[in-house]
């Protein structure tokens, strides 16, 4: 009744969550962490057992065993729940006896999963020395002599409310509702970590107190290609440049890389080993799949992180979470707030293709509620590995296809501003967007066309629509990522990426033009100044990329093909002329020829040293 107000005003965040008790969301946020990968240590568990005998459930009878699990402390007005309590005690004790009596099974004896207590339980039953009722009739007694007030402490909403407050901000995990105000400040206090709430919505705060970040996190493997961890430098950088103090993970498979490793902890990245134990399965589905619909099936490494995603959920404690493909730059900063009100309960994802396609198709920038995809994962792998050989009845490819498929009614729609196509041709969109993300074609595979070079199959379409229907923005997000990649190896991409080395000094010369002009006023410009500064000697295809772009070859271009052009005429010209006086018969041979010869090749010999002499000033005066 109250979300449903005609009054313009969203209360969704009001609402449960349907086909989940109150019980199963408090569970899936930190009760059970038996599904988690990084499970609590010997000592935190050792710890744990510790505190649980020292309070016993409120439901709890002298006689019954101590918890070995998790305590819960309830902070609010009233009682703790039944369903809560019910919760922790349902397998053994009171709980158990009237399960059998309903249902005339015997069940085995188990301890309790977890305690339930509360300030007024502490008080009622465990304070045995009454040492918290002194100290608040000695704080009654001091209130009263210092300002003459009379007044019941144990009663008093807000002074426990204070109370309550600061035992929640020093217990390892939070679960509230966003609703409330005590809660988006736990909320806030612990940057997201570990802090969840279980209507899994949006915070009414946060439209006015923009501090609710959302974590980001990135999946890796040693096994793919080169440019990929290139590639993810460069992500990550950008949040940094962007977002500073925003927590990053990435779950990382491979132990090798060292040097990679401790590049992302000096990012303060946090790492997650994973060793994913389905890896042969993705590997065969890999096989079955068809190269010609997808890029991704045609590298074993690169498709491997693709899939790790799905693991997500059993390493990160918090309620949302933003996973981000490597190939995305940051472009501005946001907040939970940017997300809007109404928050998925699975998925959010974006376009594919078509911009004005507003069908979630799209897992490269990917809005996770986590307690929700851990609650179902179990059953998320059934399904995957059941697909194996077949596929997903879906468009989408592979674990985009899993997702959508599977979490189909729970899965929204992500505003494009979080991941934003370069061969989109929406310039207002694109000065708004949040996320840039590289979709198909890479950065070299846009030069790679460029060039002449051509794009895989998978990529031809979109490549010749992004630099043919839409330049201007190809350039800028060219421009975005070159800004993006100045404090990390830029010249070592472009080597990744193109083996020839006059490709790859078109490339790092291309990304020096962009990053300096940013507005990119005139991308083919930059384009024939980038050709300029290779020199001439190395191979490119210049007529074909000037044929391609529709421009002329400046006017320096034209004077050094000339000189080179003579050069090589002379020495052809000379070395017929030499042919001819060694197979000419002696007789026929004019006098003062070898005389002539020498002076022709030593006249050669000085024009191609100057001439490479002043190509390397050339070059020099251009890069």
């Amino acid at each position: 009744r109250w979300s449903s107000i005609k009054d313009g005003v969203y209360r969704g965040n009001c609402e449960a969550i349907k086909g989940q008790t109150f019980l199963e969301a408090v569970r899936a946020r930190g009760l059970d962490d038996s599904m988690m990968l990084n499970k609590p240590s010997a000592e935190t568990l050792a710890r744990r057992r510790s505190l649980a005998n020292k309070t016993k459930s409120a439901s709890a009878d002298d006689g019954e065993e101590e918890n070995e699990g998790r305590w819960v402390y309830y902070c609010g007005d009233h009682t703790i729940p039944y369903e809560l309590l019910r919760g922790g005690q349902e397998t053994s004790g009171f709980w158990a006896g009237v399960s059998d009596l309903m249902t005339g099974h015997t069940k085995e004896y188990r301890p309790p999963t977890f305690s339930v207590t509360s300030r007024q339980n502490i008080i009622d039953y465990n304070d045995d020395d009454h040492v918290i009722r002194d100290a608040l009739l000695q704080q009654q007694r001091l209130l009263s002599h210092y300002y003459g007030l009379t007044l019941d402490l144990s009663n008093a909403r807000d002074f426990w409310a204070l109370i309550d407050f600061y035992v929640c901000k020093t217990l390892p995990t939070f679960v509230g509702n966003s609703v409330s105000t005590f809660s988006a400040i736990q909320i806030a206090l612990r940057d997201g970590h570990k802090s969840y709430w279980y209507n899994s919505q949006s915070i009414p705060l946060q439209d006015l107190w923009k501090v609710f970040s959302v974590p980001i996190v990135y999946t890796y493997t040693e096994l793919s290609a080169a440019t990929g961890k290139h590639l993810l430098q460069t992500s990550i950088e950008s949040v940094r440049q962007v977002m500073p103090n925003n927590k990053i993970h990435i779950l990382y498979h491979g132990t090798n890389d060292t040097v990679f490793r401790s590049w992302l902890l000096s990012r303060n990245v946090i790492l997650h080993e994973h060793n994913p134990t389905w890896r042969d399965q993705i590997e065969t589905m890999r096989l079955y799949g068809n190269p010609k619909k997808s890029h991704l099936f045609l590298h074993s490494g690169n498709y491997l992180g693709t899939w790790q995603r799905i693991d997500i959920p059993l390493f990160l404690e918090t309620e949302y979470v933003l996973q981000l493909d490597s190939d995305t730059i940051i472009r501005k900063p946001f907040t939970l707030a940017d997300f809007g009100l109404n928050l998925t309960h699975g998925v959010a994802m974006s376009s594919e293709v078509n911009f004005d396609d507003t069908t979630p198709s799209n897992a490269g920038v990917t809005l996770m509620n986590v307690p929700n995809l851990r609650h179902t994962h179990s059953e998320f792998m059934d399904y995957i590995m059941s697909h194996v050989k077949t596929g997903f009845d879906h468009p989408c490819p592979s674990d985009q296809g899993a997702y959508l498929t599977f979490y189909n009614q729970s899965t929204q729609f992500l505003s494009q501003k979080f991941n934003f196509k370069p061969y989109w041709n929406v310039n207002d969109v694109f000065r708004q967007s949040y996320i840039l993300h590289f979709h198909g074609p890479k950065p070299h595979d846009y030069i790679r066309f460029i060039m002449g070079k051509g794009c895989d199959n998978a990529l031809k379409s979109l490549c010749s629509r992004g630099i043919n229907l839409s330049p201007h923005l190809v350039c800028q997000s060219l421009a975005v990522f070159a800004k993006a990649s100045m404090s990390v190896d830029r010249h070592a991409y472009c080597s990744a990426s193109f083996i020839v080395p006059a490709q790859a000094m078109f490339c790092q010369s291309l990304f020096e033009h962009v990053a300096e002009n940013p507005t990119c006023t005139d991308f083919y410009s930059l384009i024939r100044d980038s050709l300029d500064a290779v020199p001439s000697y190395m191979k490119l295809p210049r007529a074909v990329i000037m044929k391609r772009l529709g421009l002329s070859t400046s006017y320096s271009r034209y004077l050094w093909f000339s000189i080179y052009g003579a050069t090589v005429v002379g020495w052809v010209s000379a070395a017929i002329f030499l042919y001819r006086r060694v197979s000419m018969p002696p007789k026929k041979q004019r006098k003062g020829t070898s005389a002539i010869i020498r002076r022709v090749i030593a006249i050669l010999f000085g024009w191609t040293v100057l001439t490479l002499i002043f190509s390397q000033f050339h070059m020099a005066s251009l890069i």
